[in-house]
């Protein structure tokens, strides 16, 4: 796929989501920090953390504040095209154990 597809920024997220994932307590901090206005001085709604959430300069300007953890062993990692018409759709076949929050 490539970068200019309009949904190439989902086809990532997706993928990068079944491979790892943020912790919980520092994801709820920075939701926190996000609604009193600490980090940047602006108050966000929910309605508004969510349409940041969907863009790239959430993760631009936010992922250096969560923590990643593996939700697979590399070893063990596969991904397949689930055979559907969407050339984007992707699977992976991996054993899952997820402690923390998987971001969508």
């Amino acid at each position: 796929m490539r970068k200019r597809h309009i949904d190439y920024f989902t086809a990532i997220n997706q993928l990068l989501n079944a491979i790892y994932f943020y912790t919980q307590d520092d994801y709820e901090a920075l939701l926190i920090v996000l609604k009193d206005g600490a980090l940047t001085g602006e108050k966000h709604s929910d309605e508004d953390i969510a349409d940041l959430k969907a863009t790239k300069y959430f993760w631009q300007r936010y992922v250096k504040y969560l923590h990643k953890k593996f939700s697979i062993q590399r070893s063990h990692a596969t991904i397949q095209n689930n055979g559907s018409s969407d050339s984007n759709a992707v699977q992976a076949k991996v054993p899952l154990r997820h402690s923390g929050v998987l971001i969508q």
